[in-house]
């Protein structure tokens, strides 16, 4: 069985005893604890300490741009707020996207406590902040989960996913998911989406590169049963948002009706002239 597929199938089979298992071994090997420092929380169902917590940089949905959740200016948010939401619904930052996405809901700019506590769980295998951080991302979820259908997480190429073991964006899903009430639960669907291109260096890469490189490195398997279906993609980060895009793009060239993201945080370093 190829790896790529061995996690879809794991994740869509039993992946809610394996998530439990890799919880349960997380916390045994790390005890509960701040998902950045480890420090002591002040409540149990805090995810940061107090001091990491101050580290966070909420996104406020009145202030971002609808469709790529980059903060507006401060003359646009006024005049948003001022005339409605519908008003600079794509901003300069996302007019140079190509179509598919309709909108990417993001909780958190990249950064900070944040950052760290990511960065453990995708490179040092911390398994017991996946939990804590799916919390973060339930606001984001319940905001268009009703207008959804199916739950795809963003993929990995299979080099990466063997080098690394796992899908965090497909974790994180399956545990947001079962924060959410039953109603609004959705099928999780990792095997609907493939990553057919390796990643490619992109650290000081522009937009229009980051575009270029991502074209066609999606792809849709045919067992896949998207037409008609509305789709919301999950990811841990977003950066410019160049892999969102392409993964909308697969999916709708494959007959989804709609593709709608969620990410636990959105890099914000990339702003417009009058930002």
């Amino acid at each position: 069985m190829r790896p790529a597929f061995f996690v879809g199938s794991v994740l869509q089979h039993g992946l809610a005893l394996g998530l439990r298992g890799l919880a349960a071994c997380g916390e045994l090997l790390f005890p509960r604890g701040c998902a950045a420092c480890d420090g002591e929380l002040s409540a149990t169902d805090a995810v940061f300490c107090p001091a990491c917590a101050a580290t966070l940089q909420p996104l406020v949905p009145d202030q971002i741009c609808g469709r790529c959740a980059m903060p507006l200016s401060e003359q646009a948010t006024l005049r948003r707020l001022r005339l409605g939401p519908a008003v600079l619904a794509t901003c300069e930052t996302c007019a140079a996207w190509p179509a598919g996405l309709q909108s990417l809901h993001a909780p958190f700019e990249y950064g900070g406590a944040l950052s760290e506590a990511i960065i453990a769980c995708k490179w040092q295998a911390r398994f017991d902040r996946i939990r804590p951080l799916s919390r973060l991302l339930v606001p984001s979820l319940q905001s268009v989960i009703e207008r959804c259908d199916v739950v795809i997480p963003v993929p990995l190429h299979g080099q990466r996913l063997r080098q690394r073991g796992f899908n965090q964006a497909a974790l994180l899903s399956h545990a947001a998911l079962h924060e959410l009430a039953p109603h609004q639960r959705r099928d999780l669907r990792p095997d609907w989406l493939q990553r057919i291109r390796p990643d490619a260096p992109a650290r000081h890469a522009t937009l229009a590169e980051r575009q270029r490189r991502t074209h066609g490195a999606f792809a849709v398997p045919s067992q896949a049963h998207l037409h008609g279906l509305r789709v919301l993609l999950v990811d841990d980060v977003v950066t410019t948002g160049a892999t969102i895009t392409a993964c909308a793009q697969a999916l709708c060239q494959a007959g989804a009706r709609s593709v709608d993201a969620v990410a636990l945080s959105r890099v914000v370093t990339l702003r417009g002239p009058d930002r």
